[in-house]
């Protein structure tokens, strides 16, 4: 999807990577939403990868099945940001009438 809003290979590069890390600290990855303060651990519930966080958490520290409410609610959520994220792509993408050609 960043490709998409992006004209040239370094401003995608910047974006992804400008995402990336607030997106892996705000979301559990590294470090647990239990020891952030509260305006934060609100913000990191809103992000996409935060569920699949905790649901691969559960799965490899707690030795959950995949049925405990934890674990799936990561998978449904994955699976929703995924199909979002799809959506908008798509409508960005006929809204621009395809994708740019950068290469020359």
């Amino acid at each position: 999807m960043v490709s998409v809003f992006c004209n040239t290979d370094t401003s995608a590069t910047f974006m992804g990577l400008g995402s990336f890390f607030p997106l892996a600290m705000l979301s559990g990855m590294i470090w647990p939403l239990e020891g952030m303060h509260w305006i934060l651990r609100s913000i990191g519930w809103i992000l996409p990868i935060t569920l699949s966080t905790e649901s691969f958490r559960a799965l490899s520290a707690r030795d959950w099945s995949i049925t405990h409410p934890t674990v799936y609610k990561g998978f449904l959520s994955a699976s929703g940001w995924i199909g979002v994220f799809m959506l908008v792509t798509i409508i960005v993408v006929k809204k621009n009438n395809g994708l740019r050609n950068v290469s020359k």
